[in-house]
């Protein structure tokens, strides 16, 4: 990708570089919209930010001396945190769908039951 600082990532989000930060390690959530908005200034599509190697990811942050470098970093454990994430987001959804089946079965069988009575 390119070799943005943070600073500069944060700015052209309208974000403090901490802010930025806490994106990038996961403390703070990731909204769509600020997903594309990064994508925008990477010039980059949106599915290569989300589409990364599975031991590896290179990260932009500031040094103590402010130089923007680029490092890679193993991370493991923020893959973890996407999984959990995903299959969390899943096993809602998939609860909210069985809630909403198991409704209308229900007034399928009471309308069912209504029929064979008229």
């Amino acid at each position: 990708m390119k070799n943005y600082t943070q600073a500069h990532i944060a700015d052209k989000l309208g974000i403090g570089q901490r802010a930025y930060s806490k994106i990038e390690n996961g403390d703070t959530k990731l909204t769509l919209d600020r997903l594309t908005e990064l994508a925008k200034i990477l010039e980059t599509d949106v599915t290569k930010l989300i589409d990364f190697d599975e031991k590896y990811i290179y990260q932009n942050y500031n040094t103590h001396n402010g130089d923007g470098i680029v490092i890679q970093k193993e991370i493991p454990d923020m893959i973890e945190k996407i999984i959990s994430k995903i299959e969390s987001i899943y096993s809602e959804r998939l609860r909210e769908k069985i809630t909403k089946l198991s409704f209308y079965a229900k007034w399928l069988l009471v309308l069912q039951a209504i029929k064979q009575v008229t």
